[in-house]
């Protein structure tokens, strides 16, 4: 297993940083360590697909301020958008009530205190149009995309341009331009 470990201050208050590890299966270490514009994750239920994803997005949110969507075909409320793995995965990382130093868990929005990344949840089937209007999305993660249809992917890709949009970094995970994470099951 991979163990990403990033230095980050829990308490603003002290100056000290502390390390956390992110730990992913090896065959999804791709998802930290490979560029590309669109990551596919496949696998049957209980592969960590969604969980892995989860873990790499709040690697990036911790490292610089990203708008990242988090999207289903349907979504009808936030208790059926990926709103608590990514709520659990960080009270994980962050052990004994620490997380609330390092993030704002608000009802339908999660935003790192530190870097200023927002994690927005949507559905797309009935919701499309309002997506391709979002504002600089920097990472969008579709979960069970095998529900989602063609046309609504189709319609979602060129939608992703955020601040990456030009592959402005190189060598890193968005040297692609904005990333697109798919989990399939």
């Amino acid at each position: 297993n991979l163990y990403f470990t990033t230095m980050i201050n829990i308490d603003p208050n002290i100056v000290e940083e502390k390390a956390i590890e992110i730990e992913l299966p090896e065959k999804l270490h791709f998802l930290l360590t490979e560029s590309a514009r669109f990551k596919i994750l496949l696998g049957g239920r209980g592969s960590s697909k969604t969980e892995s994803a989860a873990r790499a997005l709040i690697v990036f949110a911790t490292q610089m301020r990203l708008r990242i969507a988090c999207f289903r075909e349907l979504q009808n409320s936030i208790d059926e958008s990926s709103y608590s793995t990514i709520k659990n995965v960080i009270m994980d990382t962050w052990s004994q009530g620490s997380w609330v130093f390092e993030w704002d868990i608000q009802k339908t929005t999660i935003i790192s205190k530190r870097t200023g990344s927002e994690f927005i949840f949507s559905g797309l089937r009935y919701k499309i149009d309002s997506v391709k209007s979002m504002a600089r999305i920097d990472i969008a993660w579709v979960d069970e995309a095998r529900n989602c249809s063609k046309t609504t992917l189709d319609k979602l890709d060129p939608t992703i341009r955020g601040q990456f949009k030009d592959g402005v970094t190189k060598g890193g995970p968005f040297d692609k331009g904005p990333l697109i994470i798919y989990t399939f099951n």
